[in-house]
């Protein structure tokens, strides 16, 4: 019997120990369109953290989005429908 017990509490410390780290790739807004973050975010740790990277990375992620939509509509032959379709609302 005490051979069992050692080994239940071996096996729940394991357990205990195993960590479950998420990456978040990317932010998706209500309406169902989503932005590819220019970095993952892992999800570990204090949640204060990496919230607020995720935060930041959205921002980060959301500027770039707009720099390169500038970008296409200061070119010469400009499709405003092809613009519509390709990028999020966020940035129309």
């Amino acid at each position: 019997m005490d051979s069992i017990t050692e080994d239940r509490g071996s096996m729940i410390c394991n357990i205990c120990s195993v960590v479950t780290t998420v990456s978040l790739s990317q932010i998706k807004s209500r309406e169902g369109e989503k932005i590819a973050l220019t970095k993952p975010v892992q999800a570990q740790g204090n949640v204060e953290v990496w919230l607020g990277d995720l935060m930041k990375r959205a921002q980060h992620s959301l500027h770039a989005v707009i720099r390169e939509a500038y970008m296409v509509l200061t070119q010469e032959g400009f499709n405003v429908l092809e613009f519509i379709n390709l990028y999020p609302a966020q940035v129309k």
